[in-house]
């Protein structure tokens, strides 16, 4: 694996091809997750081992990545253990629930209770199942990616992932119940799954989703740029008077990398920002007209 801390940037994305640098994953995936006898990941948190769908995702992107870029039939089985659980675990409403209650940011916007649904986890379902039906024309690999945008038009409040802000929509990798989290990376992680799936399947609700999700993404990503570095998500907007949670380096890191890709679709509509947050992972933090830090 590469340095976390170093962005990496992407010139082409397919989205019927190997999946970001997911490819490139040695060995397994973090130091908290196990494997269950059927392949499927788990993760320790302080209560116990637990599914958690985007853990799930990724390694099933790292796997049919492998797959697409080695033929290795055992990372091909690997996927397909993946692509049938998110099938059998995918709820009437298009969701892969997490099945325990998650506290973001310390509660500061209210707790998530058991069965809630996040669009980062929905986003990289779409990713991996549009590219697993590319790999197999399993007709339930497509019903399930395509079933996985309903929720993007669901608000919050109703058990979605849709959350205004300034009457702009954005869809939330957690649903925090009291006011918005906007948490950036799984923002954007959810709208290259809508881009897949748009891609795979021609979906015009795909489309639809991915567009009216990006122009918000223009809208609001100054909203994160916080001079020296960038921000994780945008609850020092949603609650008054809390400090910036800057993101860790390896999070700017991901913010570039994700960027990068937006770039590829975007013909380079972001790539200003892009350009200037790199410069910031080389500690060199935006100056005004007047020569001040901002």
């Amino acid at each position: 694996m590469n340095d976390p801390t170093t962005p990496l940037l992407f010139e082409t994305y397919n989205s019927s091809d190997k999946y970001m640098n997911h490819a490139n994953w040695n060995g397994g995936l973090w130091e908290r997750v196990t494997f269950d006898d059927d392949g499927i990941p788990k993760v320790q948190h302080s209560h116990g081992l637990e599914y958690v769908p985007t853990t799930a995702f990724h390694w099933g992107l790292v796997c049919i990545s492998k797959w697409i870029v080695s033929g290795n039939q055992s990372n091909f089985d690997d996927a397909m253990e993946i692509a049938n659980w998110a099938v059998a675990n995918q709820s009437e409403n298009g969701g892969w629930g997490w099945y325990f209650n998650h506290s973001f940011h310390g509660g500061v916007l209210g707790d998530m209770y058991s069965g809630w649904y996040g669009a980062m986890t929905q986003g990289l379902g779409m990713s991996f199942m549009a590219r697993m039906y590319a790999e197999t024309g399993n007709e339930s690999f497509k019903q399930s990616a395509l079933d996985a945008m309903d929720l993007f038009d669901v608000h919050v409040d109703q058990g979605g992932v849709l959350r205004m802000y300034d009457g702009q929509p954005w869809y939330e990798e957690y649903p925090t119940p009291d006011a918005g989290s906007f948490v950036l990376n799984g923002y954007i992680y959810a709208l290259i799954g809508l881009h897949d799936l748009h891609e795979a399947f021609n979906s015009t609700k795909a489309l639809e989703l991915y567009t009216n999700g990006t122009d918000s993404l223009y809208s609001m990503i100054g909203l994160f740029d916080l001079g020296c570095s960038s921000s994780y998500d945008l609850v020092h907007h949603s609650v008054p008077g809390t400090a910036p949670n800057i993101a860790r380096d390896g999070y700017h890191s991901l913010h570039i990398s994700l960027l990068s890709v937006m770039n590829v679709f975007e013909n380079d509509g972001f790539q200003t920002v892009e350009d200037r947050w790199i410069g910031y992972a080389n500690e060199q933090c935006f100056q005004s007209p007047n020569g001040a830090n901002q």
